[in-house]
């Protein structure tokens, strides 16, 4: 064999057993996006990895917008598909078109070459009218609404990316969200597996309700961490972030952060960034 060949085999296969060295090599490739070196994304590849080798799960990741998505959309669904090729998966968003952030972008990275390089599987058939992408060994992920996912066949994985719209917050409107995100869940096969990814916008929003159930596992990532945050992983494996440290500090320098301080009121910095909502006075329902 030769020493290109081992090389290429040897590498193929460290990008099958590592999330985070699968998500920065096709994130590279089909986005133009290189992972940086910070504490949180190796605790979404964890994620990705539970997720894909694991059943049964019930997962929260709560973030500030925009931060944990490619992680745990895009790649989080092409690693599972080439790992378990026969998987069916869905993507429910709060959106009116569930297509808007995902479906392009997870398209890309199943038609990557990294991604043919590394598993037996491929892109299959894709259609926008459906909202649907397959893939040559009979995998598929499916884009839908909240309301959208009140019916249809079953899942093994279903990622709910922002289920609830920025807005109403009243306690009628949260009483529908969570009704709709439970009779969404019902559609799981019996070892299926949900991930929730949102930021906080009130106290008794789904992750709020979720958390206080206290059946989920929840993976804290505030922007700015205000004391000494501990992720445990895998076997004596941990992340801790120390106060003071940043997600995407090379994203969001200090001056960034006092201008959306300034921007956003405090109750939103807190919930939206912080994943810390205050108490809400909802009044009179």
């Amino acid at each position: 064999m030769s020493t290109l060949l081992r090389y290429a085999k040897a590498y193929a296969e460290r990008l099958r057993h590592s999330p985070y060295a699968f998500a920065d090599d096709l994130l590279a490739e089909a986005h133009g996006i290189r992972l940086g070196n910070e504490p949180a994304l190796f605790v979404l590849a964890h994620v990705v990895k539970d997720l894909t080798h694991r059943q049964g799960l019930r997962e929260i990741v709560n973030a500030p917008p925009g931060y944990a998505s490619a992680m745990t959309v895009g790649v989080l669904i092409a690693y599972r598909l080439g790992h378990r090729p026969k998987s069916a998966i869905e993507v429910i968003t709060a959106g009116a078109d569930p297509m808007d952030d995902h479906f392009g972008q997870t398209h890309d990275l199943l038609a990557a070459d990294s991604f043919g390089l590394i598993f037996r599987t491929r892109l299959g058939a894709a259609s926008r009218a459906t909202h649907t992408l397959r893939t040559t060994l009979g995998g598929q992920v499916t884009f839908r609404t909240l309301r959208q996912a009140q019916a249809g066949p079953p899942v093994d994985l279903m990622i709910f990316e922002r289920p609830q719209a920025d807005g109403d917050m009243s306690k009628a409107a949260r009483d529908v969200d969570f009704a709709l995100y439970q009779n969404a869940c019902r559609r799981l096969k019996p070892n299926g597996s949900t991930l929730l990814v949102t930021h906080r916008m009130h106290e008794d929003d789904i992750s709020g309700r979720l958390i206080a159930g206290g059946e989920h596992c929840v993976w804290y990532l505030p922007l700015i961490a205000e004391q000494r945050l501990e992720y445990r992983l895998s076997g004596s494996h941990g992340i801790t972030r120390v106060p003071g440290d940043v997600l995407g500090a090379a994203t969001w320098s200090p001056e960034q952060i006092g201008r959306l301080k300034r921007v956003q009121s405090p109750e939103a910095f807190a919930a939206q960034y912080q994943q810390a909502p205050l108490p809400a006075d909802d009044g009179p329902e």
